[in-house]
């Protein structure tokens, strides 16, 4: 009688470890993510990782020299950032674990996917409540990539198999704490792939504007309007559209619309034959943000409080 007394008390306070075991992942996601406040990257934590091939060219553009143009370009606000150049995967576990923890965002643009480097039960134990972005720029295509994916694969679990997808990575890098993630949801070419990084970034950096404005520009791009031409207006025409007065305008009368004939089949309707947009190059819209698009990157905000 004792014992049930107290398994009663325990369960109604709900301090049972039943309770607090029942998703481990509920401790991990703060508040403050989820609040529409815009995350600030810290720009002296900004790591990036480049995974080129080196048995052959996988692209007639080269990942190292293409990113150290940009930071050139960009150097009054991205001289502070560190980066990793590797090849072949030549990236250890820990290694990568290092730089998730301890950067404010990363910045990935490698061939294969990233869960050959990491696996999804690795990245899955750490805790990135300090990382506000994750660009994960992968899925590049090359002679290395898939020899080694097809190896690496082989000798997976098929639980761990099963995580291996653009989605199952960004709820991944969701629940360790991760404010944005942007990745590739298929397969791309090294030459598309860096320069979509590097525009990425470089609309980031240059127009002081969010992840998400950047990407957005990227995929629906401004359209300049061109010039009306007009003419010059004489002095007589300015001083007579200044006399005019706004006339009234009648009512219109309301027309009711004639009768339409509606179609029997899906094939008799109008637009049924209509082809996809030219303009939507998939390249643009392979990137897919998850999570909160408001993320930019710019110095810490200062720490508010006594000298």
């Amino acid at each position: 009688k004792q014992w049930y007394q107290r398994r009663v008390a325990i369960t109604a306070g709900g301090s049972s470890a039943r309770d607090r075991n029942r998703n481990p992942y509920e401790r991990r996601v703060v508040a403050d993510k989820i609040a529409l406040v815009p995350p600030v990257v810290d720009s002296t934590l900004v790591k990036y990782v480049l995974n080129s091939d080196s048995s052959l060219p996988c692209g007639k553009t080269s990942y190292p020299l293409r990113v150290a143009d940009l930071l050139k370009d960009t150097q009054a606000k991205t001289q502070r950032w560190s980066g990793t150049i590797v090849q072949n995967n030549a990236l250890n576990i820990v290694d990568m674990q290092e730089i998730l923890k301890s950067s404010s965002a990363m910045l990935y643009c490698g061939i294969g996917k990233l869960q050959s480097i990491i696996p999804a039960d690795r990245l899955a134990c750490l805790t990135l409540t300090k990382t506000h972005l994750h660009v994960v720029a992968d899925r590049a295509v090359s002679a290395f990539s898939l020899r080694h994916e097809a190896y690496v694969d082989e000798n997976k679990e098929t639980n761990l198999l099963s995580l291996d997808t653009a989605v199952s990575l960004a709820g991944i890098l969701y629940l360790t704490g991760s404010s944005l993630t942007l990745i590739n949801t298929h397969e791309v070419t090294c030459d598309d792939n860096i320069e979509m990084f590097v525009n990425l970034i470089s609309g980031t950096v240059t127009h002081d504007t969010s992840v998400g404005v950047a990407l957005h520009m990227l995929k629906f791009p401004p359209q300049t309007p061109s010039p009306i031409p007009s003419s010059p207006a004489s002095s007589g025409e300015k001083r007579r559209r200044k006399s005019a007065r706004p006339q009234h305008q009648p009512h219109p009368q309301r027309l009711e619309a004639p009768h339409q004939h509606l179609p029997s089949s899906a094939e008799d309707a109008p637009g049924a034959g209509l082809a996809m947009l030219k303009d939507l190059d998939p390249v643009k819209f392979n990137m897919v943000p998850f999570g909160l698009p408001n993320v930019t990157l710019s110095d810490a905000a200062p720490v508010k409080g006594k000298k």
